[in-house]
């Protein structure tokens, strides 16, 4: 049996691949809503380049079905799939989403529900970027302007910190929902105490961290940094990773959540397929509704 599914490999088509293989541990899950996003955006437009080939969809919801493991209370529930593990980021260099099945490993459960609406596909990139944001110490600078980044800004201007996001092109929404925007290094504040990094660009990071002398650099793996440029003559720069989804502040993400999700349309599909035409996404991204 093979299944139907939208991957990238230097472009993005649909392939017909073998079936799911589930290892121990995991769950077999069927695909209910994927969110499609920055991510997405970067690898199509080559700003990313995934090791391999790899299934598209970074986050999401998928209903549980079978599992190896001795304890079997998932099966039937809703999965809220984080893109975030120890293994790595879904979509980039591990297979996400986008197919009609799925093999789910404990570390990308954020969450099991009874019942789940299209915006919950939102929540783990939501809960990340609040974690982003209670990282961030004094005067912040956030790379980007896509849904973990507007999530961190939020965050911060809830403990009264007005952040500055820089994006050389932004969304409708940031200025929709009054955030400070620098489009050139120029427009930068003279002091920043906290880089927040975002998404992939290389040059962009760099030019950020030589333009301005943070004490605090917090990268999200979203950004695919490998190396992070500070300057030796700050006494000491801090650099912390987060490299998982918690959920930790469940109020808050749930009020960032709903703040945020009427900018994100939602797309009813009957095929994987058609969500080719879809791509890439524009703004803050698009939820697939998959009618099975």
């Amino acid at each position: 049996m093979r299944q139907r599914s939208v991957v990238f490999d230097g472009g993005v088509r649909v392939a017909d691949l073998p079936f799911v293989k589930v290892e121990q541990g995991e769950v077999l899950a069927k695909t209910i809503y994927v969110y499609v996003g920055q991510l997405e955006r970067s690898i199509i437009n080559h700003a990313a380049i995934p090791p391999r080939r790899v299934i598209l969809g970074s986050s999401g919801v998928v209903k549980a079905i079978e599992t190896t493991s001795n304890d079997t209370s998932t099966v039937g529930k809703y999965l809220v799939v984080s893109p975030l593990s120890r293994y790595g980021v879904l979509a980039y260099n591990i297979d996400g989403l986008l197919a009609n099945y799925s093999a789910v490993k404990p570390e990308h459960v954020l969450e099991e529900l009874v019942e789940a609406d299209p915006h919950i596909a939102l929540k783990p990139l939501v809960a990340h970027g609040v974690e982003l944001g209670l990282e961030s110490e004094g005067t912040a600078l956030i790379a980007g302007c896509n849904l973990v980044a507007l999530s961190a800004a939020l965050t911060l201007r809830e403990s009264s910190t007005e952040p500055v996001m820089y994006c050389e092109s932004s969304p409708r929404p940031v200025a929709q929902l009054g955030l400070s925007i620098a489009r050139h290094m120029g427009n930068l504040p003279s002091r920043v105490d906290s880089v927040i990094l975002t998404e992939p660009g290389v040059s962009i990071h760099y030019k950020l961290l030589k333009h301005v002398d943070p004490r605090k650099v917090i990268v999200s793996p979203f950004s695919l940094s490998t190396w992070i440029p500070v300057n030796p003559r700050v006494g000491k720069t801090v650099i912390v990773y987060l490299d998982s989804v918690r959920n930790s502040e469940p109020r808050l993400t749930d009020r960032i959540l709903r703040e945020l999700s009427g900018f994100v349309k939602r797309i009813e599909i009957d095929d994987v397929e058609k969500a080719v035409g879809l791509l890439p996404p524009q703004g803050l991204g698009f939820i697939l509704v998959l009618r099975h």
